[in-house]
């Protein structure tokens, strides 16, 4: 077990130093340029010009969440050719213990790498805010100068955020790599179900939002209702409503979008770690996705395409054109992950019904 686990680290050692060296310049170079003030309104004492840390708060959790994808390519990548799944099948290991063992040895240096290129740039970013010089704040007749005030708790907030978040993304992630038999399925099918997860509650939601303001005339409600990685980037992107005391403000709208995207990352671990795969060689069977790949492909699309309506301005012909456009590459997507052009009746009907879908959503909004 021990040299296995060297012998992996050594070979997985060069690409996690890349990327999490990319990181790591970034958290840096953001640390020392961020601003340490805000500026007060004098009349109305609220906060005119703030940006604590909120491009680093940001990239962290963006950063974070493209590491968590792409590593599990890495982590999996002993299914992504014959040669190299006989290998790994020669190895003390039963199937399911090599998978589990290999899930749990990413998903560490995953975290722990993110932890550590984070605290850097947060470590450059203290020593300037206890080194400032308070002298130099400006007051004017309108405006106060302020130094932050700075709160470790939302800090811890925010680190258990990043946490969590590296977790979630780099567990779904590992799910659909793992049940892909090419590099370039594994991407496209990691993407397509970030795309669903994003893009499909979100857009039956903003959709609704808007037809209910068109039919009503009330004013549009603020409703953000997504399960993907973008959740905690928007609950990162609002930091600096805690740093200057502006309360919750838009995180009470995202708790239910951040907590359930941990809900899905632990279902998709757990699943990962404790369902035994049964299936006799899974990585060199062609032509037979897994039923959580078909999830991704066809509700990745769908959501796209009910997306794509949005943009168009519900105007029904740029919706149609986008539309078309879509269910061309859904359907050579499907060509792709069968490995051959004749689809059967079964895999005709989800593709026929997203799209019939997609248009008569386009049809609603332009009525």
């Amino acid at each position: 077990m021990g040299k296995f686990i060297a012998w992996q680290l050594k070979r997985w050692l060069v690409p996690a130093l890349v990327i999490l060296g990319v990181m790591t310049m970034s958290m840096v170079i953001m640390a020392a340029s961020e601003t340490l003030t805000y500026e007060v309104n004098n009349m109305t004492g609220d906060p005119m010009h703030y940006g604590m840390a909120n491009n680093m708060f940001i990239a962290a959790v963006i950063y974070g969440s493209i590491i968590s994808i792409v590593f599990p390519m890495f982590v999996f990548n002993y299914k992504f050719g014959i040669r190299r799944a006989d290998f790994y099948k020669q190895l003390p290991f039963e199937k399911n213990e090599l998978r589990r063992i290999i899930l749990v040895m990413g998903l560490i240096i995953v975290m722990v790498g993110v932890l550590v290129s984070f605290s850097l740039g947060l470590g450059l970013y203290l020593i300037r805010y206890f080194t400032y010089d308070k002298s130099s704040l400006i007051t004017t007749e309108y405006t106060t100068e302020k130094l932050y005030s700075f709160d470790y708790k939302y800090l811890i907030f925010f680190i258990l955020l990043l946490m969590f978040t590296v977790f979630a993304t780099y567990s779904i992630s590992s799910l659909f790599v793992y049940h892909n038999v090419t590099v370039f399925e594994a991407i496209l099918a990691v993407i397509l179900a970030q795309l669903f997860l994003g893009l499909f509650s979100w857009s039956i939601v903003q959709q609704a939002n808007s037809l209910y303001v068109t039919n009503t005339g009330e004013e549009p409600q603020t409703i953000y209702l997504t399960f993907s990685f973008v959740s905690p980037v928007i609950a990162a992107s609002n930091m600096n409503d805690l740093f200057v005391g502006m309360g919750d403000g838009i995180w009470k709208n995202l708790y239910w979008n951040v907590g359930t995207y941990f809900l899905l990352g632990i279902g998709a671990f757990v699943w990962l770690f404790l369902v035994k795969d049964r299936s006799a060689d899974v990585e060199n069977e062609k032509g037979k996705p897994a039923p959580i790949t078909l999830v991704a492909v066809h509700g990745g699309f769908l959501s796209v395409m009910l997306f794509a309506n949005m943009l168009a301005g519900y105007t029904i012909y740029i919706s149609l054109i986008i539309n078309i456009f879509v269910i061309a590459t859904y359907f050579f997507v499907n060509v792709l992950y069968r490995h051959g052009f004749k689809l059967k009746l079964e895999q005709w009907i989800p593709i026929v019904a997203s799209s019939f879908i997609a248009i008569a959503d386009a049809i609603v909004l332009a009525a």
